[in-house]
C-alpha cells in the first residue's frame, strides 16, 4: 500500500497500521504482529512441540501493526481472507450508506383474492424497502484467496 500512486504518479501516502484476519488465521496473525516468543525447534529446524531439541526466539515481523481477529471472517469460503488497513487518515469518520425504495400503496379488490373470499373486505397495505449499511472508508488492501 505504501507504493500506491495516483494516475499521475503522485504517492497516495498510505501506511498500513492494522491487520484484520479471521479465526482461521489467528495464529498466523499473532506470529506476524504479536510479541516475540520462544518456540521449540526440532532437529529438522522446523517448529516442533513434541520433539524439540532446541529453542529459538521468533521475532515480530511487522513491528507496530495492530491485529484484529474478526469472528465474522470464517467458513470454508471466507476463512482465509485478510485485510491491511490504514486507520490513521485524518477526517475519516464512520458512514452509513443507504438504499431505499419509495413507499407504494396497494389495494386488493379482486373478488377471487383471499381477503375478499374470506372476509368480504378490501385489503389495503403499503410497502417500502430500506437498507442501511455501516462502513468506514479506510484505504484497504486485502488478500482474498
Amino acid at each position: 500500500m505504501g507504493n500506491l500512486v495516483t494516475e499521475s504518479s503522485v504517492p497516495l501516502g498510505y501506511s498500513v497500521d492494522t491487520l484484520v484476519v479471521g479465526e482461521n488465521n489467528r495464529k498466523m496473525g499473532f506470529d506476524l504482529v504479536g510479541q516475540d516468543r520462544i518456540v521449540p525447534i526440532a532437529a529438522t529446524g522446523l517448529e516442533a512441540y513434541s520433539s524439540a531439541v532446541a529453542a529459538a526466539t521468533k521475532s515480530n515481523f511487522a513491528n507496530g501493526i495492530k491485529l484484529v481477529v474478526d469472528q465474522w471472517i470464517t467458513g470454508s469460503t471466507y476463512g482465509n481472507y485478510w485485510f491491511l488497513l490504514d486507520t490513521k487518515r485524518p477526517g475519516v469518520k464512520p458512514i452509513y450508506v443507504g438504499d431505499a425504495s419509495p413507499m407504494t400503496a396497494y389495494m386488493i379488490t379482486d373478488p377471487a383474492s383471499a381477503p375478499m373470499m374470506e372476509r368480504s373486505a378490501v385489503a389495503l397495505y403499503a410497502e417500502a424497502h430500506n437498507g442501511l449499511l455501516g462502513g468506514v472508508p479506510y484505504p484497504i488492501y486485502g488478500g482474498i484467496v
